[in-house]
C-alpha cells in the first residue's frame, strides 16, 4: 500500500502489514506442499513444507530480508528522507490506520510522479516480498526445485520493479 505524507520533504510511504504478506504466502506455500511427493504423503509434506502459524519466526526473518532487499531498489530516492526504512513496527507509529505489524519505506515525492505508476511500484513491491519469502524458504527447507523456480520469479519481479521505478523517474529526466 501507498500514502503520500506531505512535510520536509515531501515522502510517499510504501506499506505492507505483516499478515497481508504471510496469508498469501502461506496459502501458496500449502498448495505448492500437497504436490510435493513424500513418502509420508500429503500431510508430512504440508507439515515440512508448507509455511504456516507456527513458523512465524523463520517467515518474520525471511520477510526481514525481503524488505532490506527490496529497499536496496529504491535507496537512491530516499537521498533526503530521514530513518527511511521501517521493519515490525505498529501500523501506528508508521503512521497507517491499523496497529498491526508492517515492513515498509518511505522514498522523496517529487511532484512529478505519475500516480498510476506508484501504484505499479507498489503492486511490484508487494509481490517482490512475497516470492522472496519463498524463495528463502525453499531454500533453507531444502526443496531446490521449487527454489529454482522461486528464483527465476524472483528475477521476474525485480525486473519489473526497476522497469516501474525506472518509469516513475522518466518524467524527472526532462
Amino acid at each position: 500500500m501507498k500514502q503520500k505524507i506531505t512535510g520536509t520533504p515531501n515522502k510517499i510511504q510504501f506499506y505492507y502489514y505483516v499478515d497481508d504478506i504471510f496469508d498469501p504466502v502461506s496459502m501458496r506455500s500449502l498448495y505448492r506442499a500437497k504436490k510435493i511427493k513424500t513418502e509420508g504423503g500429503v500431510e508430512q509434506a504440508i507439515d515440512e513444507y508448507a509455511i504456516q502459524e507456527d513458523e512465524r519466526s523463520p517467515f518474520n526473518e525471511f520477510l526481514k530480508i525481503a524488505i532490506y532487499d527490496a529497499f536496496n531498489y529504491v535507496k537512491k530516492m530516499t537521498k533526503n528522507v530521514d530513518n527511511a526504512l521501517f521493519v515490525f513496527v505498529t501500523g501506528t507509529e508508521a503512521s497507517v490506520s491499523q496497529s498491526d505489524d508492517v515492513v515498509g519505506f518511505y522514498v522523496e515525492d517529487k511532484a512529478a510522479y505519475n500516480e498510476n505508476v506508484l501504484d505499479i511500484v507498489d503492486k511490484n513491491i508487494k509481490e517482490y516480498l512475497k516470492v522472496s519469502v519463498l524463495l528463502q524458504w525453499y531454500l533453507n527447507t531444502g526443496v531446490d526445485d521449487e527454489a529454482a523456480k522461486m528464483q527465476a520469479q524472483l528475477q521476474s519481479w525485480v525486473n519489473k520493479l526497476m522497469d516501474s521505478l525506472f518509469q516513475l523517474r522518466i518524467p524527472l529526466m526532462s
